[in-house]
């Protein structure tokens, strides 16, 4: 594979920064992006953006454009999750995580595709989720918003689809990461009806998340496709239940399906 230049955001930890090292240490160019991005990384070219923020993504971009000439990969990364009772929800936490992974993935679109159409060439990755498919009780809204990341990445490739520009979302099932840390939570939820099964739902979570695939192993798998001339439109990575969950989706009816994913939250 040639040299090239990749833009990833959400590189300070977890999946984005295992993505940016393998990138590098396969001899490419990688800008990466964060909030607060660390003072020093020897693998990524660091850059501070807040993809809510419209200019400072745009900023990036032209920063990378000015120095490169062109940006051939952006993988967009970066997001935030969200758990409680859709009752109970903060709307001010539900805009930050529409706003992180629904506006955030907008942003970068906008920011990059002008040069990538006026080079007629390069690929998009969103970092989307097994759970943009399958709906989870009290992570209604984080599903909706990888539901719709997934929508905006199949309709511009239709939008592309005379272009040699590929797209593609990452379905990724649980990763080793410091996700949980970062997860917005309803906070002092004190109603019986909801009080214990978020608990347990809450601990669920974590500890699939803990015993999900390393951040390196589904790095490793994204990687492979920065290979392929096209981009498949979806891309599963999970481990094998969860791959499985997806498939059980397609054959059992939707009442079936509903009753055997509720029952993980009892």
């Amino acid at each position: 594979m040639k040299k090239q230049v990749i833009f990833i955001t959400g590189t300070s930890s977890g999946l984005g920064k295992a993505i940016a090292e393998l990138c590098y240490e396969n001899g490419h160019i990688v800008y990466g992006s964060s909030r607060n991005p660390p003072s020093e990384n020897p693998y990524v070219k660091e850059l501070k953006v807040d993809v809510t923020d419209q200019q400072s993504v745009q900023n990036a971009v032209n920063y990378i454009l000015e120095k490169e000439g062109r940006i051939d990969v952006v993988i967009n990364n970066a997001g935030l999750g969200i758990i409680g009772p859709i009752e109970y929800l903060d709307v001010a936490d539900v805009n930050r995580v529409w706003h992180t992974n629904v506006n955030g993935l907008l942003h970068v679109l906008q920011a990059v595709l002008p040069s990538m159409r006026h080079h007629n060439a390069g690929k998009i990755i969103s970092i989307s989720s097994i759970a943009s498919v399958i709906a989870l009780p009290f992570r209604g809204v984080y599903c909706a918003s990888k539901a719709a990341g997934d929508k905006i990445i199949q309709s511009l490739r239709m939008e592309l689809s005379q272009t040699n520009i590929s797209c593609c979302s990452i379905q990724a099932g649980d990763i080793r990461t410091s996700i949980n840390e970062n997860r917005l939570k309803v906070k002092d939820l004190e109603d019986p009806f909801y009080a214990d099964i978020v608990k347990r739902t809450n601990q669920h979570i974590d500890d699939e998340v803990n015993k999900g695939m390393s951040a390196r192993a589904v790095a490793l798998e994204i990687y492979r496709l920065l290979s392929h001339e096209k981009l498949p439109i979806t891309y599963v990575v999970g481990k094998p239940l969860q791959k499985l969950s997806l498939w059980i989706k397609r054959i059992v009816s939707e009442g079936v399906f509903e009753k055997i994913i509720a029952s993980y939250s009892k």
